[in-house]
């Protein structure tokens, strides 16, 4: 029987610090709690279900705090975990049972942080979640901060763990990389892409596209990272009144692996726009086909894999004539989301102007 440590990092997290350590008492041998400068009641709460709390001065770089959190750490693995984590009762028992059975270095986990109105997630991805308590379980990353896969690696996509945000982080991140910027140091590879994505949540959308063309240039970008870039810069070229440059960026990612759902369903759209519904049937239907083999360590939008592409291709055939195909498209759209509004208008349409049954 393996033992499971069990790491946090925190500050000010007295909303939902208890929530997930009331599951994580039920598996974890040890847990270790390293508090980056609590002003609320945060450091109490941490008390009551462990005695190794420690304090560990912030200074504006998650992977320094999260391996001190990990030196503490004594048992055969080490999980970690974030305050406003979640891990529901099922998963709690795979857990449990996962500490007879686990023999590798590294599991990734699937990671889900955005739901549907009925809790349903449309957006994960996997990380990096219980790691073999060696010398390899090392954080890079002042932000953004991750643990290279190492050894023996396990995808377990059944014992997802689930990212209920609370407090809003505002532009900390971007904050971050602006003091780390300023104190002169050069970004690598992976923190331009995230970098250029923090400008663009900022609303810094020329600037955003700086850093991504500087992205771009570099030899050594992660293809997953690669193709989501072009897709943001294809977006924010849009937004700045350049049709043709975002068109182009679509285009380029094609060059790097096979299509994700998102690009597919973002070059559907530009067909679409251009009225030319059998090509864009050809992206959207794509779409749906990539999505049952994904890029690996890619960010996974449920929306783009059935829903989105479904509802225009519902649109893209009306339009070409064809009612049976639109019909069943619509209904792929509403099962995936019931209670979506323009699915359920699609669907009053056919049956009140068309005598159609939906």
């Amino acid at each position: 029987m393996s033992t499971i440590s069990v790491c946090m990092i925190v500050k000010n997290e007295e909303l939902t610090l208890a929530r997930i350590l009331n599951q994580v008492i039920k598996f974890a041998d040890e847990i270790i709690i390293v508090d980056t400068g609590s002003s609320d009641n945060t450091k109490n709460i941490a008390y009551k279900f462990t005695d190794k709390v420690y304090d560990f001065e912030w200074i504006d770089d998650f992977a320094l705090a999260r391996n001190f959190s990990f030196r503490k750490a004594t048992s055969d693995y080490i999980m970690w975990l974030d305050a406003d984590d979640y891990i529901e009762d099922t998963e709690v028992k795979k857990l449990i049972s996962l500490k007879a059975t686990i023999d590798c270095d590294c599991a990734m986990l699937p990671y889900c942080v955005s739901f549907d109105e009925k809790g349903k997630t449309n957006f994960w991805y996997f990380r990096e979640r219980i790691l073999r308590r060696c010398e390899s379980a090392i954080w890079q990353g002042f932000i953004h901060e991750a643990i290279a896969p190492f050894g023996k690696i396990v995808y377990l996509k059944d014992i997802p763990i689930k990212h209920y945000k609370v407090k809003k982080s505002g532009n900390r991140n971007l904050q971050i990389y602006q003091s780390h910027i300023k104190k002169g140091e050069k970004l690598n590879t992976r923190h331009l892409y995230y970098y250029a994505r923090e400008l663009y949540y900022n609303d810094l959308l020329s600037q955003s596209l700086d850093v991504l063309e500087e992205f771009f240039e570099r030899p050594d970008g992660f293809i997953a990272n690669i193709i989501d870039a072009y897709i943001l810069a294809s977006r924010i070229s849009k937004r700045l009144g350049e049709a043709t440059k975002s068109e182009d960026y679509l285009f380029k990612a094609l060059k790097y692996s096979k299509p994700s759902s998102e690009l597919c369903v973002s070059i559907g759209d530009v067909f679409f726009e251009k009225a030319d519904y059998n090509n864009a049937i050809f992206w959207y239907e794509l779409a749906m086909s990539v999505a049952k083999f994904p890029i690996e360590g890619a960010f996974y939008d449920v929306n783009t894999s059935k829903y989105t592409p479904a509802l225009q291709l519902c649109v893209c055939y009306y339009r070409i004539g064809d009612l049976t195909k639109s019909i069943k498209y619509n209904n792929i759209a509403l099962k995936a989301q019931p209670k979506s509004p323009i699915a359920l208008s699609n669907k009053k349409f056919f049956k009140d102007k068309l005598g159609a049954l939906a």
